[in-house]
């Protein structure tokens, strides 16, 4: 009996089901109620005037701030925004998206 020569690969990969959504989605999904209207102080989307001084903070501070929460006299931030099925990394596209408008509008 002779082996074939070339052998044919599946490719397969395992789903967990999960599927990382892109920052423009978290923020439709988890972060608009918010950063559209400005409830509880939430800076609004494309606001550059109220996003000035959080930029001034580094991305790596509001990555921080977003996935842990924070409260301060200005407004409250619940940890990923009230949503915590979202991932880190879900989490940290839709504060790139946030601060992607903000440095363009």
């Amino acid at each position: 009996m002779e082996l074939p020569t070339e052998v044919a690969v599946i490719n397969t990969s395992i789903s967990t089901g999960t599927v990382a959504r892109d920052g423009a989605q978290v923020f439709d999904q988890s972060c608009a109620a918010c950063h559209v209207s400005g409830i509880a102080g939430a800076p609004k989307l494309g606001d550059q005037v109220q996003w000035k001084t959080r930029l001034a903070k580094g991305t790596k501070v509001l990555y921080v701030n977003a996935l842990n929460g924070i409260s301060s006299s200005i407004g409250v931030m619940p940890a990923k925004g009230g949503n915590a099925s979202l991932s880190d990394a879900e989490v940290k596209s839709a504060v790139d998206y946030i601060l992607a408008k903000a440095k363009t509008n």
